[in-house]
């Protein structure tokens, strides 16, 4: 989860088409590969930053979890989480 994956990559080292992977996540969790990827890196940010604390980094929490910015992190978090991670774990 923490490096960049795609679909097609993922798809090569299971021996099957990326229509078909996604087909499987759809039937079985209801998102596609790429969505379930970024609810596991949503997941294991909060994970770190409620075992390392609050003075982790958000920009170092967001690289080590496969986002390319501190922006993009916070972004897709608030999309999927409805409020940024400041505000998450400021709450904590």
């Amino acid at each position: 989860y923490m490096n960049k994956l795609s679909v097609e990559e993922i798809s090569k080292e299971c021996g099957a088409s990326p229509r078909y992977i996604n087909k499987v996540f759809v039937e079985n969790l209801n998102m596609n590969l790429s969505t379930y990827i970024t609810y596991m890196r949503i997941n294991k940010s909060i994970e770190i930053m409620l075992e390392k604390g609050k003075d982790y980094s958000l920009t170092e929490l967001a690289l080590d979890v496969g986002f390319s910015s501190l922006q993009h992190y916070s972004k897709v978090f608030k999309e999927k989480m409805g409020f940024t991670p400041t505000k998450y774990f400021n709450a904590l």
